[in-house]
């Protein structure tokens, strides 16, 4: 990571808890290895909105990951407002999609919308 970044990183434990301190010549050096170490340590939250990359497709949805290690279902029902039939032509893996946490079940699976974030289509006159 310090490598990749350009910054220098120390993590010590102080009172039982983790202290980790960033150093650095430049604030993109720093804001990177920031934004890389909050993205390991965090857990997802319900509400929040993520850039994410889309893993895997099958016929059912996507399954893409908004943190490291971090994977999440989109539904083919929570892609778009109008329906989708089939997931053909829709992503590719390796896209970056922006989508919202809707929730986290009690297995720890978490289930993403992008439809949520688009504007509603206005109703038919």
């Amino acid at each position: 990571m310090q490598r990749e970044t350009g910054a220098t990183i120390s993590i010590e434990e102080v009172g039982n808890r983790g202290v980790v301190q960033i150093f650095a010549d430049n604030k993109d050096a720093i804001d990177k290895a920031v934004s890389r170490i909050k993205a390991i340590a965090s857990k997802p939250e319900v509400g929040e909105i993520y850039e994410g990359k889309v893993k895997s497709i099958m016929p059912f949805g996507a399954f893409v990951e908004i943190m490291p290690g971090k994977d999440g279902l989109l539904h083919i029902s929570e892609i778009d407002h109008k329906r989708i039939e089939t997931m053909d032509g829709i992503f590719e893996v390796g896209d970056e999609v922006r989508v919202k946490l809707l929730d986290v079940d009690k297995q720890g699976k978490l289930k993403l919308s992008r439809k949520v974030l688009l504007p509603k289509p206005e109703a038919a006159k």
